[in-house]
């Protein structure tokens, strides 16, 4: 009732300043709101009146009837509900806030993957040669540690074996000669069983068995250094492919001047709560997605004139707020609840982030520059640490 109160106060106003336009924007307002009041009733049919004459031209008549209807509507003084209006100006503050930490969080989160992104470009390189060079070390290790354990235990049997032979030779009668010459001849055919066995033991090392039963504590060790260095090598090789992934997917970012810059931010911050889901009514809450989105991917762009254009958009009242639109007391408290829960959510996602190790590095940069010579002195020492790395290679591969 109090929004057609102020349309027909409108139309009054229209009429006085002779704008038939502004007139006739109001009608289906109007018609809508017939529509809506009870059937039978003094205010329907008032109203259905004052159509009438406003579609026929009749404005001095319709003039009449609209002062009728206002005067009586004053007649029937509304209370005003005073814990009403104290929800409603409480949501009215929720829904500022749960903007202002839903920016906080998107611009902690558009710090980090920059970095990430910069870090990858600068760093991603070399790290990726130590991950793979790490691994392969790692393995090689333990490969030679299992090898030479096999070897022992091999030796170890066949020279108990020899020794049995020779026992057995030398305490028998007849040509001894002859048989410690089977007994070179058996250790021959020992030997090239074990370059076999050998072989067949390097394939299945190629399979990445696991230690088997007998194995010490330096070569169980040692597989875990080359179970846990494969699982790093794979890891940043997932990560770095699905950052580039992303990256590819998105639109390249423009080029633009630090006042360009200043501009984007401003209009962003100001655009991203006015049509913000969590803050809109419950009618425009797809049609705000939908914008919300497209803000967000103008912003990723960094198209200002975009951004600019969507702000204005919006500050022609395209949307109307919760904490507006909102009359029940029941509706306004369960809207609240909604809001509080999700700020609480946004307050935890902003703590993790917070206490990010990766966080507390940024914060330490004074600017653009400081940072990037981080990353070129990172790139160096990483350079470094894979010239040792191929040097530990070689001397593995050829000791």
């Amino acid at each position: 009732m109090q929004i057609l109160i102020k349309r027909l106060e409108i139309i009054r106003a229209a009429m006085s300043l002779a704008d038939e336009a502004l007139i006739a924007q109001q009608l289906p307002a109007l018609r809508a709101a017939l529509a809506e009041l009870p059937a039978n009733t003094t205010p329907q049919a008032a109203l259905t009146l004052i159509i009438e004459a406003l579609e026929a031209g009749h404005y001095p008549r319709a003039m009449q009837r609209i002062n009728a209807f206002l005067a009586a509507q004053a007649a029937l003084v509304v209370h005003v509900d005073e814990e009403l209006a104290a929800l409603r100006l409480e949501l009215a503050g929720l829904e500022r806030l749960v903007g202002v930490q839903t920016l906080a969080r998107d611009e902690m989160q558009e710090q980090l993957e920059r970095f990430s992104r910069n870090f990858l470009v600068c760093c991603g390189a070399p790290l990726q040669e130590i991950f793979a060079l790490r691994e392969a070390i790692a393995r090689l290790e333990w490969q030679q540690l299992r090898r030479a354990r096999r070897h022992a235990e091999e030796k170890e049997g066949y020279q108990r074996e020899a020794d049995e032979d020779y026992l057995d030779a030398t305490a028998e009668d007849g040509d001894s000669a002859a048989q410690v010459a089977d007994g070179e001849d058996a250790a021959d055919e020992r030997a090239a069983l074990l370059d076999l066995y050998d072989q067949y033991c390097d394939w299945l090392d190629g399979l990445n068995a696991a230690p088997v039963d007998g194995a010490d504590d330096e070569e169980a060790a040692a597989y875990e250094d080359f179970v846990e260095a494969q699982r790093q090598r794979e890891e940043f090789a997932r990560d770095k492919a699905q950052s580039e992934e992303a990256q590819a997917a998105e639109p390249p970012a423009a080029e633009i001047s630090a006042d360009e810059e200043a501009r984007l931010k401003k209009a962003y911050r100001r655009a991203s709560q006015l049509c913000h889901p969590d803050r809109v009514a419950a009618e425009f809450q797809a049609q705000a997605e939908a914008l919300f989105k497209t803000l967000g991917q103008a912003y990723k762009r960094r198209d200002v004139a975009e951004v600019e254009r969507i702000l204005a958009q919006l500050q022609r009242g395209v949307f109307t707020a919760a904490s507006e639109a909102l009359t029940d007391r029941d509706a306004l408290q369960a809207r609240i609840h909604e809001l509080r829960a999700s700020i609480n959510a946004l307050n935890a996602e902003i703590a993790a982030i917070a206490a990010n190790d990766t966080w507390a590095l940024l914060q330490g940069f004074a600017d653009e520059a400081a940072l990037q010579e981080y990353l070129d002195e990172q790139r160096e020492l990483l350079l470094a640490e894979l010239a040792v790395l191929q040097e530990r290679w070689e001397a593995l591969l050829h000791g």
